[in-house]
């Protein structure tokens, strides 16, 4: 049974009691909670889930990793494990995962390879260590794929705020991109609508004195930090010096000469960036959002989201009963409660079910 979005079903995966891996092959949902020595693993048991499905036709709903380290090398592997059978997600969630701009270009190598219409809808890569050079790297890959589509669709909803890139409105770096109608600022993730622009951006973002750029989500700041394992680097053998990507000239380079010695897989029949992608065609993907044009919706204050973007309308709990490793705290800024699990790293307005 598929269990999407918010970390539900977790612990299906052996010896992983935090991650989930269900739903496949076309309403998937993987989520990776452990720590980072594990990452490896992880991609092999999601490589060893879509062998029995064809090409292209495995699709997430929500492939979530945030919270954990992911050195570039390990992301790189996580890509490539996607590529390898065409599989395309609705939500990529990888806040807080520690990725740079290198990290980046090898996303924007994935993102190259999917057909226009499997684009994500949402990227999440808040709490990182990205500069303007990767978010240069991510607008021209996914600028790429979108002049593909045969009709306008929503842009893509991404969250890079807290990353080593001022994303204020006013900034020298995001109001040249909004004039140029590359991106669009937008108060909710509903209050997109079909364009040109790539990708729609929170416009709550400010300024916080130098130490990364945030927004105003009590839910999102209170996210608990990254895992750090000493001596991650021990989880594989890395031939890697320098920037393996950015030094061959754009996303998609090799991998310095990487052993993963903890998965046998890695050498037999291996696609990896730097061969040829498979054919697309009729591979097909979700439907992406048709033009519709209809006005920003208003909030109706009853739905149930595990957006943590979105404000909701005041209400009174209750004293509801939580189900096991969810926590009710209390937003200041809305002055209402929102709930946390402890265990996943979601959030929601809405108390969860049971």
């Amino acid at each position: 049974m598929a269990m999407k979005g918010g970390g539900k079903g977790k612990g299906n995966l052996p010896g992983m009691p935090g991650s989930t891996l269900d739903g496949l092959p076309g309403d998937g949902v993987a989520i990776f909670r452990e720590g980072a020595e594990q990452a490896v693993e992880f991609c092999e048991q999601l490589r060893n889930a879509m062998v029995p499905y064809a090409q292209g036709k495995i699709h997430f709903d929500n492939l979530d990793v945030s919270n954990v380290q992911w050195p570039l090398m390990n992301f790189s592997l996580l890509l490539d494990v996607l590529q390898e059978k065409a599989a395309s997600t609705k939500r990529l969630k990888a806040f807080k995962a520690g990725l740079d701009d290198e990290c980046l270009g090898c996303l924007a190598g994935w993102i190259e390879q999917l057909p226009p219409e499997s684009l994500p809808l949402e990227i999440h890569l808040s709490h990182n260590n990205i500069t303007q050079r990767g978010l240069d790297v991510l607008l021209t890959a996914i600028e790429g794929k979108r002049a593909l589509l045969t009709q306008q669709a929503l842009p893509i909803w991404l969250r890079l705020e807290t990353n080593k890139v001022d994303i204020s409105p006013q900034s020298s770096v995001m109001k040249p991109l909004v004039e140029q109608g590359r991106v669009v600022l937008v108060a909710h993730i509903r209050d997109r609508v079909p364009g040109d622009a790539c990708v729609a951006m929170p416009s709550f973002i400010k300024p916080s004195g130098g130490q990364g750029w945030q927004q105003n989500s009590p839910a999102v700041m209170a996210l608990p930090a990254a895992t750090t394992v000493p001596g991650m680097g021990a989880s594989w053998n890395a031939g890697y010096a320098g920037s393996p990507w950015w030094g061959n000239g754009g996303a998609g380079g090799g991998y310095g000469g990487a052993s993963y010695g903890g998965a046998s897989w890695w050498n037999q029949g291996h696609i990896g960036y730097q061969q040829k992608g498979p054919s697309w065609a009729g591979m097909g993907g979700w439907p992406q959002p048709a033009a519709q044009y209809v006005a920003p919706q208003q909030s109706q204050g009853g739905g149930r989201t595990a957006d943590r973007s979105r404000t909701p309308a005041a209400r009174n709990p209750g004293g509801t009963k939580l189900p096991p490793g969810w926590e009710e705290h209390f937003s200041d800024e809305y002055k209402i409660p929102y709930y946390w699990n402890t265990q996943t790293g979601e959030s929601l307005w809405e108390p969860p079910e049971e």
